[in-house]
Formats: C-alpha cells, sequence, structure tokens
C-alpha cells in the first residue's frame, strides 16, 4: 500500500502561478498550437491503412470477430458506413498504478473487386491511480490507524497513437483470420453422392 500527501498551500500556490506564467508565455509565442495542424497531411498518422485482400463483405465481419478477441469492446456500428468503434482500458505490465484508455474506429471501403481498405484511427488516455489513507491521529499528532482510503484517478497524458506497431498488429491478425476461414472453406468435404443414386451423364463421380 502506498501513501500520499496532499501538496501543501503554498506548493498549490505555486502550482497556479507557474500555470499562469506558462500560458502567458505560450500566449506570446508565433508558434501556432499542435491541433492547428490536426488536418495537415505532414501529421497524419502513418501505418494506420491497409489493403485487405478480401471483398468488404467478407473482411466486416472478421474485423468485428477480432476486436473482442483482442478484448475491445465495440461501442457502435455503421452498417451503412461501414464503420466500428471500439474502446478497451489496458493495465501497465510494469506499473500498477498506470493504465491506458483507448479509443479506436475502424473505417472500411471497398477499393476493388476483391480488395477492402481498412483506416484505423486511436487515441490513448494515460491515468494514474493514486491511494491515499486517512489516520487515527493520538492528540490530533500521532497517526495509529488508519480509517479510511480514498481513490483518484489522473489523466496525465491524452494523444493519438502514431506507433505503427500498434496498426501491424491489428492488420496481421485480421488477414491471417480471413487466410485461415478461406483455407477452411476450400478444404471443406464435398456431399458424397449416396450409393444406387443415378448420376446424370456427363457427370464425373
Amino acid at each position: 500500500m502506498k501513501c500520499y500527501v496532499r501538496s501543501s498551500g503554498a506548493s498549490r500556490l505555486f502550482l497556479v502561478v507557474f500555470a499562469t506564467v506558462a500560458a502567458m508565455v505560450s500566449g506570446c509565442s508565433s508558434v501556432p498550437p499542435t491541433y492547428e495542424n490536426a488536418l495537415n497531411l505532414s501529421d497524419a498518422v502513418k501505418a494506420n491503412t491497409a489493403v485487405i485482400p478480401a471483398p468488404l463483405d467478407t473482411t466486416w465481419p472478421h474485423v468485428l470477430l477480432i476486436l473482442p478477441q483482442d478484448g475491445f469492446i465495440v461501442q457502435s456500428i455503421d452498417d451503412k458506413n461501414h464503420v466500428i468503434t471500439a474502446h478497451r482500458e489496458i493495465a501497465d505490465a510494469n506499473n500498477p498504478d498506470t493504465s491506458y484508455d483507448i479509443t479506436t474506429s475502424f473505417t472500411l471501403v471497398s477499393a476493388a473487386a476483391n480488395k477492402t481498405e481498412v483506416v484505423m484511427a486511436a487515441n490513448r488516455k494515460t491515468e494514474m491511480h493514486y491511494k491515499e489513507h486517512t489516520w487515527w491521529h493520538l492528540l490530533w499528532l500521532i497517526p495509529i490507524f488508519p480509517t479510511g482510503t480514498e481513490y483518484t484517478t489522473v489523466v496525465v497524458a491524452r494523444d493519438t497513437i502514431h506507433s505503427s506497431h500498434f496498426y501491424d498488429e491489428f492488420f496481421v491478425s485480421l488477414k491471417t483470420s480471413i487466410q485461415a476461414a478461406s483455407v477452411h472453406t476450400a478444404a471443406a468435404p464435398t456431399a458424397a453422392v449416396p450409393v444406387g443414386t443415378a448420376v446424370p451423364a456427363g457427370t464425373k463421380n
């Protein structure tokens, strides 16, 4: 169990003053804020698009199949425009006090007769989880035993996911799923003709 001490009034005042000065300095700067480049192609996410060698009506159900397998909860499905949104929360394997809140969207477009273009977009929130114990004090000075625990979650970062590995993992899974299904379909045995059944002329048995 970790015990966190609340910031003193002086520390809070310092943080407020620091944030105010930083805002004033950034406001006077000639550099435009980052969000102004959100629609600039030079700032676009790389490796988040793939052409799948399968028609759209084949690719669509496989996307819906893989997401729950990867731990994502499907939030919305737009069958008309072929858009899916999904969400997942992941705990950091190296730090139990940190977790990631991931929101993704998938847009499918028919690229050709037997090809589908899949475009992904993903955002991530990094959250820190704190525990703070309240204590019973002897003579208001000496903590004797805990009387309760307060839990606090703080978002420490928000950003678009740019990692090519994140997107590649999904596209590899999608292609593998489609390929496995096609192999299974091709290997499915044909119905045998019962013995004694007349076979039409010109048909091989």
